[in-house]
């Protein structure tokens, strides 16, 4: 029996529930059914969005729950990450905290983006930068499983990042440029990044199924493809 069953039919059931919303609004922008708002990805607060938030708590819970059975502090920071971008989401700080920072900054308009987005660009910035230095230290000091976990984790922020951050500075600039492109920039967006958070899960998914230890070494697979180096063959454990 396959090792990685159970990880692989929950990112499965989280994935197909992804890929029917994205075909939901798929039909909302291109066809003439489903003509209701509720049916949109980018609606805010729409089940699209409902559904991704229960997948970010129980990715919060997950880790949460890792912190206790372990009693590694990276689980515990990562946590809080994760809950900190739930927060984002649902409070829409980085859409609040770009118009401030705009302001403060007095930007203007360029490139075909507004003065709010690129205060957002830099409340971004700042997150990811933070983040990065405290991946920077936990490889410095941390202990094989918090090296892992961080490297791991990290490659998945970089991918929502992609698709959050720089797809959706795309997706800003052909809204109002070459509005017949944005559509699809606005899916590939919003379910590119249902897409990850679903893998996310199942990650934590199968890392708290087998009580912290980390079988799937997402980061050491990648430097391997990307011929950054060969990895460190070793079995993580807490």
């Amino acid at each position: 029996m396959n090792k990685y069953a159970a990880t692989l039919s929950f990112l499965f059931f989280l994935v197909l529930i992804d890929l029917m919303f994205m075909g939901f609004h798929a039909l909302h922008i291109w066809s003439p059914w489903l003509s209701s708002g509720s049916f949109s990805i980018e609606l805010d607060g729409g089940r699209a969005e409902q559904f991704q938030y229960i997948k970010q708590i129980w990715l919060c819970a997950a880790l949460g729950l890792l912190w206790i059975i372990t009693r590694g502090r990276s689980f515990l920071v990562w946590a809080l990450f994760f809950f900190f971008l739930l927060l984002d989401d649902a409070l829409q700080l980085h859409e609040t905290t770009g118009v401030k920072i705009s302001d403060a900054l007095d930007l203007g308009p360029a490139l075909g983006l507004r003065p709010d987005d690129f205060g957002e660009l830099i409340f971004a910035g700042a997150v990811g930068g933070s983040l990065l230095l405290f991946v920077v230290y936990i490889v410095r000091v941390g202990s094989d499983q918090a090296r892992q976990l961080s490297a791991d984790l990290l490659c998945f922020v970089a991918a929502l990042a992609v698709f959050g951050v720089f797809i959706d500075t795309l997706h800003t600039i052909t809204y109002f440029r070459w509005p017949s492109v944005a559509p699809a920039l606005g899916l590939l967006e919003d379910g590119g990044e249902m897409l990850v958070v679903s893998c996310i899960a199942a990650y934590a998914f199968d890392a708290l199924n087998h009580r912290g230890d980390l079988r799937i070494p997402l980061w050491p697979s990648l430097r391997v493809r990307l011929g950054v180096g060969a990895p460190k063959v070793e079995e993580v454990r807490p």
